[in-house]
């Protein structure tokens, strides 16, 4: 690294192209003085915006997030169904056809624990023990 003396500094004159993070490193304010910066901006913000469309795009990005979350959590639910199934063939060869079906009607959180189940019982009929009810199935989907 070339180290510049004074001179050659001040010839240079000042620096001009600053960029968000060299202005954010030289004005630095206090905590209390930037919160209240912060909220000067939200409310400068919402004065300019029309509230509608603000509030309508609030709405839009809430549903959007519900959506997601439950897309989420069916794909979980599909990924925990065919790893419960695969482990227990792996563990005890071909699954009867009741009990796939029974596995397929159970829910995320009906699942998840039969995972373990199936890596601690000695047999398929010992597992099948913990498969919740067809009644606990139905109030739980």
């Amino acid at each position: 690294m070339v180290s510049k003396t004074n001179d050659e500094v001040i010839m240079a004159g000042p620096r001009t192209n600053y960029n968000r993070d060299d202005y954010d490193r030289i004005m630095r304010l206090p905590r209390a003085l930037e919160e209240q910066l912060r909220e000067e901006i939200v409310q400068m913000e919402l004065k300019q915006s029309k509230p509608y469309v603000s509030m309508f795009a609030h709405f839009e990005r809430e549903e959007g997030r519900e959506e997601g979350r439950e897309e989420g959590l069916k794909k979980a639910r599909e990924v925990t169904i065919r790893l419960l199934l695969r482990l227990l063939t792996y563990q005890f060869g071909e699954i009867p056809v009741a009990i796939q079906e029974r596995i397929h009607t159970l829910s995320l959180d009906q699942a998840e624990p039969l995972v373990d189940a199936v890596l601690t019982s000695a047999s398929l009929t010992q597992f099948a023990e913990h498969l919740p009810s067809m009644e606990d199935t139905e109030t739980s989907s």
